[in-house]
């Protein structure tokens, strides 16, 4: 049986780790499928953790590829606002530009530079309701130099133009108030 234990607001952690997996998969929000991914993946490394056997060479490899990637994104989040180059991201895991691309992907099933375009995109998400800022503003403030560049992968990402989303929230803002 599982470490009861081991608790998350008075919960034991993997029946936390459930509900919040089973939440994120029923709410289908933006990007769900990788927030979904994300958890189990966290708990899968909890239960090996704590329940795994003796890992293979290989196993052990992929384990530090794994904190080499994690530390990788843990920067970028830090840094979102700023230039990132695949070369400098691969210097910090300590792994060759080429190794770090195939194993971020492996791990995020994301490119290192489609990765840091989403949560650039879910920033400027947020920030757009925000009127005293131009869409100008939340390109710069995304760490994006370019806002046609912002405005075409904004669109990949979601659908939508920038301007077009602003013009969703604040029609469903005078909704709500009518």
């Amino acid at each position: 049986s599982l470490d009861e234990g081991v608790t998350v607001d008075g919960k034991s952690y993997a029946l936390s780790s459930f509900g919040i997996c089973t939440t994120k998969y029923t709410e289908k929000g933006k990007f769900y499928s990788a927030k979904v991914r994300a958890k189990v993946l966290d708990f899968m490394v909890y239960l090996c953790e704590k329940y795994g056997v003796e890992k293979s060479e290989r196993e052990r490899r992929r384990d530090k590829n794994y904190d080499n990637i994690r530390s990788a994104i843990i920067y970028i989040r830090d840094n979102i606002r700023e230039k990132f180059s695949v070369d400098a991201l691969a210097q910090i895991s300590g792994m060759s530009k080429y190794h770090f691309i195939r194993e971020f992907k492996r791990i995020t099933h994301y490119t290192p530079v489609a990765y840091i375009n989403v949560l650039r995109i879910e920033m400027a998400r947020r920030l757009i309701g925000e009127k005293d800022l131009s869409i100008g503003d939340v390109s710069e403030r995304c760490g994006f130099d370019n806002v046609s560049y912002f405005t075409k992968t904004f669109k990949k990402y979601t659908g939508v133009t920038p301007s077009e989303l602003r013009l969703e929230k604040r029609s469903k803002e005078k909704e709500m108030k009518a």
